[in-house]
């Protein structure tokens, strides 16, 4: 639930984690969610790439040209929920009737840690 809006999401919390995968046909890349209720104690939540272990199939997403960008796409996808966290949480210190730095403090950095963890960048102290 957002501490802001009390709202609560509809959609499945976080973390999400980045994961390859493999069976006896497919290897693909995912986004999903720590759920001890599945096999394996993950859920899928989206599908990035996927490569069947067929002889007609394209190279590995691993092996492709465009590997960073199907990486940098799951970064984004995982980073999802919090980056909507963060928004929410600079449009309620925006709207604030009063001016209160420590909300803007705490909404930046939410936001900075947001875009760093959609884009594999440090932040600053």
């Amino acid at each position: 639930m957002s501490k802001e809006n009390n709202v609560a999401p509809q959609h499945t919390p976080e973390p999400w984690r980045i994961s390859s995968s493999e069976t006896h046909s497919a290897k693909w890349l995912v986004v999903e969610v720590k759920d001890d209720s599945w096999d394996g104690g993950y859920r899928e939540i989206a599908q990035v790439e996927s490569y069947s272990l067929n002889t007609q199939s394209p190279p590995l997403w691993e092996d492709r040209p465009n590997a960073a960008e199907i990486k940098a796409n799951a970064r984004l996808i995982a980073a999802a929920p919090r980056l909507l966290e963060a928004c929410q949480q600079q449009l309620s210190a925006l709207n604030g009737k009063a001016y209160d730095f420590n909300k803007m403090l705490a909404a930046q950095r939410a936001l900075e840690a947001a875009v760093a963890s959609a884009t594999e960048t440090e932040v600053a102290a």
